[in-house]
């Protein structure tokens, strides 16, 4: 009896991470869950030269078009939707203010005067043989006085293999490529420009 519920738990284990499927065009609904497999240090150095001490205030919206869709299995025909319960915009939010904060340079503040408007245009992770996450955020920094003076679009991507419906694969491509998204935006030129005008 022991060996039969040993053998009963080693097996709930082995498909904790495995999303079952639903129908013949919806794979799966599970959580948004934060777990990056690198931070800024291994995305790159970031340019700090003279940049702003602005407290920034983070507002994200998500305007695309299915909110609730963050992945596509496209290795069966028709392809297979990935949903989430949870707020992209919130989940966005909370991670870009953690990331940005994180780097040092810059304080975010929800109550600071100048204000990050970001549009969710892109939250995704596509598994063909391969999982491609891709996160695109449309970026607006606004000043003290309610003038945009930037607008810009920041992108991340990430890649990697793993067998077929894994929850712990869209969460991290789809970590992964926000924490990539972040530190474009964070290495732009005309952005750092932008941000050292609103002091």
């Amino acid at each position: 009896m022991k060996y039969l519920v040993a053998g009963l738990i080693a097996l709930l284990v082995a498909g904790c991470g495995h999303m079952a499927m639903n129908d013949n065009t919806h794979a799966s609904t599970i959580p948004l869950i934060w777990k990056p497999t690198k931070d800024f240090a291994r995305s790159g150095t970031t340019d700090t030269t003279g940049r702003a001490s602005a407290k920034l205030r983070v507002e994200v919206t998500d305007n695309r078009g299915d909110p609730e869709v963050i992945g596509r299995n496209s290795e069966k025909i028709p392809p297979r939707k990935v949903t989430t319960p949870d707020s992209v915009a919130a989940f966005v939010s909370e991670h870009m203010k953690q990331l940005i904060a994180g780097n040092g340079t810059t304080e975010v503040d929800d109550t600071g005067p100048v204000i990050l408007k970001v549009e969710i245009q892109q939250f995704l992770v596509e598994e063909t043989e391969i999982y491609n996450g891709d996160v695109r955020l449309k970026v607006t920094l606004v000043n003290s006085s309610g003038n945009e003076v930037w607008t810009g679009i920041t992108r991340g991507t990430s890649t990697r293999f793993g067998r077929s419906y894994s929850a712990e694969n869209y969460y991290e491509a789809l970590s992964d490529s926000l924490v990539d998204a972040v530190h474009n935006l964070m290495q732009s030129a005309t952005f750092h420009s932008a941000l050292e005008g609103t002091v």
